[in-house]
C-alpha cells in the first residue's frame, strides 16, 4: 500500500535523536512525511537514510526555521498533523501548538517539562473549539509509565509507594537538547511532589537501582511531569522519579555540580551543556549502549493484603532511543485513521495500552520483567 501523498506528517526538529525515530517509524508504516529543519545537508542525508526504509515512501524536506515562519508554511501545506520533536520544552512556549490549533491543525510534541505539559490544558478550550487534537508528553514520559499503571491498577486498592525511574547507557547517543533539558534543574528544587514531604533537588538523592541483565545502576532526582499527572490519574499516595547515567563519571559529575547549583554558585549550566556533553563521551569506552526502566510499585491489594508488583525494562544495542519515539508514531497513525475521536488539548496518557506499545518494541532488542509479591 502506497502512502497518502496528500496527507504528508509535517515533523519538526525531524534530523534530531528523537525525530529521525519518528520519521523511519512512520515512513515503516506508509505514511508520507515532510521532514524539516534548519540546515539542508541532514535533511537531505536523512532522506536518503529513510528512502531505504520502504521502497515507495513519500518524503518532502522544507528547510526553515520553525519559530519564524511556521504559521506561513502551516496556511501553505495544511498537514492533517504536525510532530514536534524539536526540545528543549523547558524554555519553549506554546507558539507552536498554537499556530497549529488555531488552523485546525492535529499537534503531538514529546514535552518532558513539568511545567510546560501541566500548562498545555490552558489550549483545551481553542482546541475543541478548531475540532483538533494537540497531545503533549507523547514520550516514555507519561505514556508507558501511565500504560504500565493502568495494566497494574486492578491490581491495587491503593498505591503506597511508585518508585521508577530511567537509566541510559554510557554509549547511548545523547542529544545536545536533552541534555539541556536535564542540566536545566540539576540542583534546583522541585515543586512540591506527592508524599515527600522535604524538599526535593535536581540530580541528589543518590542510590543504586538493581536491574536484571544490567546489574547496579546509579539514580538520582529527575523533574518531569508524571510526578503531577500520575497521582492524578492513579490512587498513588507516594512518588518518586529518578533518572541515571551508567557511568559513574558521568553520574556522579553532575551529582557533584547539583550541589555547586543548590549553594548558589554563579553558573547557568545550560550555557555550558556543548562542552559538558562532548566531555561526557570521553567514558564511553567504559559504558555500553544498554538502558533500562523500572517501576516498582508497593500497596495494598482489595483485600487488604500488602503487594508489591516490580516492572522493569531493559533495552539492548541502543534501541532506548526508539522507546520515546514510540507513542509519537502510533498516536500519527490512529489520528489519521481517525481512530482517535477526542479534541481537546491532552497529555499522553490512556492513549496507548501497555500491550500496544509493547507490540512496537518487539522487532528491538528490548526485554521486560515483572516481578509480584505478596504478604499476608
Amino acid at each position: 500500500m502506497k502512502p497518502d501523498e496528500d496527507n504528508k506528517v509535517l515533523i519538526l526538529g525531524a534530523t534530531g535523536n528523537f525525530g529521525r525515530k519518528i520519521a523511519r517509524g512512520l515512513v515503516a508504516k506508509n505514511i508520507a512525511i515532510i521532514i524539516s529543519g534548519r540546515h539542508k545537508e541532514p535533511l537531505l542525508a536523512l532522506k536518503k537514510q529513510l528512502s531505504k526504509v520502504a521502497v515507495d515512501a513519500c518524503i518532502d524536506i522544507l528547510c526553515f526555521d520553525f519559530k519564524k515562519r511556521l504559521s506561513q508554511e502551516l496556511l501553505r501545506l495544511r498537514p492533517p498533523l504536525v510532530i514536534n520533536a524539536s526540545g528543549p520544552f523547558q524554555t519553549a512556549d506554546f507558539t507552536t501548538a498554537i499556530n497549529c490549533i488555531l488552523l485546525g491543525i492535529n499537534y503531538i510534541d514529546l514535552a518532558d517539562s513539568r511545567e510546560y505539559v501541566n500548562d498545555f490544558s490552558i489550549l483545551e478550550e481553542q482546541a475543541i473549539k478548531k475540532n483538533c487534537v494537540a497531545i503533549t508528553g507523547a514520550s516514555t514520559l507519561p505514556c508507558l509509565s501511565s500504560a504500565v499503571l493502568n495494566h497494574y491498577k486492578d491490581e491495587f486498592k491503593t498505591i503506597n509507594s511508585l518508585v521508577y525511574g530511567i537509566t541510559l547507557g554510557q554509549k547511548t547517543e545523547r542529544g545536545l537538547a536533552t541534555f539541556k533539558s536535564i542540566l536545566s534543574y540539576v540542583g534546583k528544587r522541585f515543586q512540591d511532589v506527592r508524599g515527600i514531604s522535604k524538599k526535593v533537588y535536581g540530580w541528589q538523592d543518590l542510590y543504586r537501582q538493581e536491574y536484571p541483565l544490567l546489574g547496579k545502576r546509579w539514580m538520582a532526582n529527575c523533574e518531569v511531569p508524571d510526578l503531577d499527572l500520575l497521582p492524578g490519574f492513579f490512587p498513588i499516595k507516594s512518588i518518586r522519579f529518578s533518572a541515571g547515567i551508567e557511568s559513574s563519571v558521568s553520574h556522579l559529575g553532575l551529582w557533584f555540580l547539583s550541589w555547586l547549583i543548590r549553594f548558589k554558585f554563579p553558573i547557568k549550566l545550560e550555557k555550558h551543556a556543548e562542552a559538558l556533553l562532548n566531555f561526557s563521551h570521553y567514558f564511553d569506552s567504559f559504558g555500553t549502549d544498554t538502558g533500562g526502566m523500572h517501576m516498582l510499585m508497593s500497596g495494598t491489594d482489595h483485600k487488604g493484603n500488602r503487594k508489591n508488583i516490580n516492572w522493569f525494562l531493559v533495552a539492548k544495542g541502543g534501541d532506548d532511543l526508539y522507546i520515546p519515539a514510540i507513542p509519537a508514531i502510533l498516536l500519527a497513525k490512529k489520528i489519521l485513521q481517525e481512530e482517535i475521536s477526542e479534541t481537546g488539548a491532552i497529555p499522553c496518557m490512556h492513549l496507548i495500552s501497555l500491550e500496544s506499545y509493547l507490540a512496537e518494541l518487539k522487532k528491538l532488542d528490548i526485554h521486560v520483567f515483572s516481578e509480584v509479591s505478596k504478604k499476608f
